[in-house]
Order: structure tokens, then C-alpha cells, then sequence
């Protein structure tokens, strides 16, 4: 059995670039586990309390947006400052197993944020891509790409972590 460290040290670090003016950070991970099994781990839009070291708490509630129809809303209460971050589910779906969100408010270092994680399988495991597009608010863009960046490695670290019990 692989340790997170072994695992993370596995991982595909995809790519990271600046497009139309944008921000954009793409981070990967091979698993060793079945793609259901891994979706089982972080397809819920609250799991992340799960396998995500930077959050302790996750509250879901749904919000009514602009007279459309309600939209998953979660606050994250964050390990560190004990801060919330408030993102909405803009999109989920179960059989490609996916979802995206997008940023309503927190103390990070971005604007203009939108994501999406995804698992699939690889072959012998699945692999789990976890997508942004962003701008950089009060910091440089390298880091506002770094500051997503990690979060995005500790979170499929957790990821792998929880998958490996």
C-alpha cells in the first residue's frame, strides 16, 4: 500500500498558464484505487472535509441565485485563521464524475474563480484532474498561481490518502 507521500510523489503535475489574462492552474494525481470507488471518496460537494487538510468544516446549504433555481452553496471553515470560504456548485455530473464551483467569497488571494474536479480512470486507477481559472486580487499572479496551486496538492494528497485506508 502506497503512502500519500509515495502517491503525491507520483503525481502528474499537469500544467500551469497564463491565458487571455486569466490565471490557470491544472493539477493531476494517479490513484491506485477504482475511479467509483475514488468518486465515492469526494464526489459529494461537502466531502472535501474529508480529504482536505486545509479544511475542517464544511456546511452545505442551498442559496437562490439571481431567481434561478437554488444551487448547492458550501461554506469551508478553514484549519488555517479559522476562516470560511463560500463557494456554489455551478455544474455536477455523476456519470462523467465531475463537478465545478465557483468562488463566492473567503479570504484568498483570487477573483474571478472557477473550478472543476474530476476522477477517471487511467487503466489499473483512476486519475483525478482538479481545474481553475482565476485572477490574482492584491497578490503578484505567481502568487496567486502558487497559493492555488498547493491547496490543489494538499487536497489530492488527501485525496490519495483517504482512498489508501
Amino acid at each position: 500500500m502506497n503512502t500519500a507521500a509515495q502517491v503525491l510523489g507520483s503525481a502528474t503535475f499537469l500544467a500551469q498558464c497564463t491565458c487571455s489574462s486569466a490565471l490557470e492552474v491544472i493539477r493531476g494525481l494517479d490513484i491506485p484505487a477504482p475511479p467509483a470507488a475514488v468518486w465515492a471518496i469526494m464526489g459529494d460537494f461537502c466531502a472535501i472535509e474529508h480529504w482536505h487538510p486545509q479544511v475542517k468544516r464544511c456546511f452545505l446549504s442551498e442559496d437562490d441565485e439571481d431567481g434561478a433555481a437554488a444551487l448547492p452553496v458550501r461554506r469551508l471553515f478553514t484549519t488555517e485563521r479559522e476562516s470560511i470560504i463560500v463557494e456554489v456548485e455551478t455544474d455536477r455530473d455523476e456519470v462523467s464524475m465531475s463537478y465545478s464551483s465557483r468562488l463566492l467569497g473567503g479570504p484568498v488571494p483570487v477573483k474571478n474563480y472557477s473550478s472543476t474536479i474530476a476522477v477517471t480512470s487511467n487503466g489499473a486507477g483512476a486519475l483525478v484532474t482538479w481545474r481553475a481559472t482565476f485572477d490574482a486580487d492584491a497578490v503578484s499572479d505567481a502568487e496567486a498561481v502558487t497559493f492555488i496551486a498547493g491547496s490543489y496538492e494538499r487536497g489530492l494528497a488527501g485525496i490519495a490518502k483517504e482512498a489508501g485506508r
